[in-house]
């Protein structure tokens, strides 16, 4: 990381911590915003360091601007529940950014040629499947920790949810059970 990403995980993951201990605000969906909001805030820099991925210093610093944008001040300063639609400006915004990542992962790719339509569908599907998998995740910290931040329970998405998921869990065993089937297309 260089410098200034430093200096900016380091201010919003004490920010967050002094902001826990300010509003006295100890419910569990608070304390852990502000537990995990450093090991969030460091992803870009551990793919950087332990893959051959490679990702830019903007794209980090754009990364630390939306985690500090959705994390910080939507779920610690609580801008979603105060702010009309500033939850659907942060979904827009994570569309954007890993659609960004999308086409960097084909960038990558030297040996997978696609046609426009499929690098198309390839950056859509990509973007989805991270927002999906961001929803499962706070279904599941919810469920776990029996909390309805995603009002769930109230608007009866729950069963969607669930279904969801288990499609999810079909797929994967499709996947394991077709493996080399798979390999070989």
């Amino acid at each position: 990381m260089k410098n200034i990403n430093k200096v900016l995980v380091m201010l919003i993951t004490i920010a967050s911590l002094i902001l826990l201990f300010v509003f006295k605000n100890f419910t569990i969906d608070r304390v852990l915003l502000s537990i995990f909001i450093f090991p969030v805030l460091i992803i870009p820099y551990l793919i950087d360091k332990y893959t051959n991925f490679k990702i830019s210093y903007g794209y980090r610093t754009a990364y630390i601007a939306f985690i500090f944008l959705s994390y910080f001040l939507g779920s610690i300063l609580y801008l979603y529940k105060n702010i009309l639609l500033y939850d659907k400006f942060i979904h827009m915004l994570s569309g954007i950014f890993t659609s960004i990542l999308a086409l960097i992962i084909l960038k990558n790719d030297k040996h997978t040629k696609l046609s426009i339509f499929n690098k198309i569908l390839y950056v859509i599907s990509f973007s989805m499947l991270v927002a999906s998998l961001w929803e499962f995740f706070e279904y599941s910290i919810d469920f776990i920790f029996k909390l309805d931040t995603q009002k769930v329970l109230i608007s009866g998405v729950n069963d969607t949810m669930q279904d969801m998921l288990v499609a999810l869990v079909g797929s994967i065993i499709f996947i394991i059970v077709k493996y080399k089937e798979i390999k070989k297309v």
